[in-house]
């Protein structure tokens, strides 16, 4: 279902899964990031 869901996204970004992906998790650890204090 999740995967459905972002390829749908990828489609109308007109990018790649894979990149849009790694771009969330970049995210995610610039969060837990910044949370630690890092």
């Amino acid at each position: 279902k999740l995967f459905v869901n972002s390829d749908r996204k990828s489609s109308q970004s007109s990018r790649e899964p894979q990149i849009e992906l790694q771009e969330q998790s970049r995210r995610c650890i610039t969060r837990t990031g910044q949370f630690l204090g890092k």
